[in-house]
């Protein structure tokens, strides 16, 4: 029988959180024990792909900057609905960053020490699925005054030119790495994509029958007016539809949710 690879065991690393124990494996042909080797770690940081990571993993340094196993990074959302907007990357813990982890939507982000600013964008195509692309991301100016990088302050003097001239590679040499402990729950091949299951549609209408078709945050029946109650997925993650991660919004407080703007286009369920 072959045994699962421990190391990327979700549930068994959410415990191991839980506890507060160190990630540490026995040395083959040894009888100590030694950290976790970062070698492996290092090189998924440096691809295009990137580290799917929990919030819970991250390490926010004095100086607001982020990192997770002794490795400084950035952090970006890796999962988005089109290319028209493409997302910022984060290098702190800026209000824009703390705001959609308090919302539950973490799990969207990816870690990465890239210094090229090209990352992996998977785009939901609805139907048609998933399309990866490599493209080239800019800063969050959040970050940028929660640092005050280089003396930014947003629409202070230079403000401007100190933003389109931020370099990764500058940065990372500017801040040096802070220690941690904790490994990650997915890595990019582990991590699951953030798509609606083939299913979506039963399970959006036997959640919305069971709470009588009320919205939950408004608690307005829709039972006449069906199609304008939607299913939300609290932590963002489509791919979760336990019930405690579910939710039933109507169109208008849907869209006030962190990151789903776009809702004020589409009232309609068609099975969401």
């Amino acid at each position: 029988m072959k045994l699962p690879n421990f190391r990327e065991h979700a549930r068994l690393n959410l415990l191991r959180r839980a506890m507060g124990a160190e990630y540490v494996e026995q040395e083959r042909g040894g009888a100590g024990w030694k950290s976790l080797d970062p070698n492996e770690l290092r090189k998924t940081l440096a691809s295009r792909e990137g580290l799917e990571v929990n919030p819970d993993d991250l390490v926010i340094g004095s100086d607001g900057t982020l990192a997770i196993n002794g490795e400084r990074v950035l952090i970006y959302i890796r999962d988005v609905s089109s290319l028209g907007s493409r997302p910022k990357f984060h290098i702190a813990h800026c209000g824009t960053l703390s705001g959609m982890i308090k919302g539950g939507r973490g799990h969207r982000y990816v870690v990465s020490n890239r210094t090229d600013g090209i990352f992996q964008i998977n785009v939901n195509n609805g139907y048609a699925g998933v399309q990866t692309e490599h493209v080239r991301l800019n800063v969050c100016k959040n970050c940028l005054a929660k640092l005050r990088y280089k003396g930014y302050r947003q629409y202070g003097r230079d403000w401007d030119e100190i933003y389109r001239n931020f370099r990764l590679d500058e940065f990372f040499e500017m801040y040096r790495e802070t220690p941690t402990t904790w490994l990650p729950l997915h890595n990019n091949e582990t991590a699951p994509a953030n798509v609606y299951p083939e299913d979506w549609h039963e399970i959006s209408l036997q959640y919305r029958e069971s709470v009588g078709w009320v919205c939950e945050q408004c608690l307005i029946n829709f039972r006449v007016q069906r199609q304008r109650l939607h299913v939300h997925h609290i932590d963002g993650n489509k791919a979760n539809n336990d019930r405690t991660n579910l939710k039933a919004l109507c169109h208008w407080c849907h869209r006030k949710q962190p990151g789903h703007g776009h809702m004020a286009r589409n009232p309609v369920s068609a099975g969401r």
